[in-house]
């Protein structure tokens, strides 16, 4: 009986491990061509989850370099008090950031 009979039929929803065992029946039953048609398909969304982790990840990194670059600038110039007013202002952020050449 295919996955989607027994969700119909509610077989699939009497606990959790036989939903999964019916699950992967369904999977594995499929033709040669169904079956790697569903691999190729899996494999490319945990691709595109890992890159869009990764540079997430870069982005981050990115950004935590060019705060602590301003930071340095703002401490040297003894303009501390530029930075509370950029925190609370995008522009005036990237104000300063143009400023000192901060890309």
């Amino acid at each position: 009986m295919p996955f989607e009979m027994m969700q119909k039929t509610g077989l699939a929803t009497m606990n959790v491990a036989c939903h999964d065992a019916f699950e992967a029946v369904d999977k594995f039953a499929r033709s040669d061509k169904e079956y790697q048609e569903y691999l190729a398909r899996e494999s490319a969304i945990l691709d595109y989850n890992t890159n869009f982790v990764e540079g997430q990840k870069l982005a981050e990194e990115k950004g935590e370099t060019r705060v602590l670059e301003l930071i340095k600038h703002l401490q040297k110039a003894g303009r501390m008090n530029d930075l509370s007013a950029a925190m609370e202002n995008p522009d005036q952020l990237a104000a300063l950031y143009r400023e000192f050449h901060i890309d």
